[in-house]
């Protein structure tokens, strides 16, 4: 089951990089008070078999859960993963938002997604120009989701907003994932000065 375990580390780098919340794999009934989760979970895989049955590529199929105490937020982390997928090999198939009955002023959506992956398709290093990329345009979803805009445009953190350049030198995933947190920790706090 090569297969299903890199797919599935696919799929939790992925909702990584596309929104701030936790991943956990499972689900987690109820959301505690002030916390939002993103859960994830297989729901079906179909492999590939080459000559001499070996594995060469997978198709998975996953259940996304995003929960949280308010609508809007669910709104706004549910919409980056959706628009995440347009840069990736993440296939967004639907989504269903709704109450979540389980706790008290919870709200459940549920997203299914579908990710094809090769033997050699789970990316571990990135180039700087790459992780620059990536962060602008994790920042310019911020922005169209939460829409904060300032009249006149001059006074707008649009412009104002731009990713910093890096070091020339290749980067992990896990220290695209350091930088992606605190580059939207400062992104957060210049939209709260404003």
């Amino acid at each position: 089951m090569v297969g299903l375990v890199d797919t599935t580390k696919q799929m939790k780098q992925f909702l990584e990089l596309v929104q701030p919340l936790s991943v956990r794999y499972g689900y987690v009934r109820g959301v505690a008070e002030e916390t939002s989760y993103v859960t994830y979970r297989n729901m079906s895989s179909t492999p590939r078999l080459g000559i001499g049955n070996q594995l060469i590529s997978e198709r998975a199929t996953f259940v996304v859960t995003v929960q949280t105490k308010t609508a809007e937020q669910n709104l706004i982390y549910s919409a980056m993963i959706k628009y995440g997928t347009q840069e990736s090999d993440v296939i967004f198939i639907s989504d269903d938002l709704r109450r979540d009955v389980t706790v008290e002023r919870g709200w459940i959506n549920t997203i299914i997604v579908s990710t094809y992956s090769s033997i050699d398709a789970d990316k571990q290093v990135y180039k700087s120009t790459e992780v620059q990329k990536m962060l602008q345009s994790i920042a310019d979803r911020y922005i169209m989701i939460t829409s904060v805009y300032k009249e006149p445009y001059a006074e707008s953190i649009i412009d104002k907003f731009k990713v910093p350049d890096l070091e020339d030198r290749l980067y992990s995933l896990a220290e695209i994932i350091v930088l992606k947190q605190e580059y939207l920790d400062r992104y957060i706090l210049t939209i709260t000065e404003h």
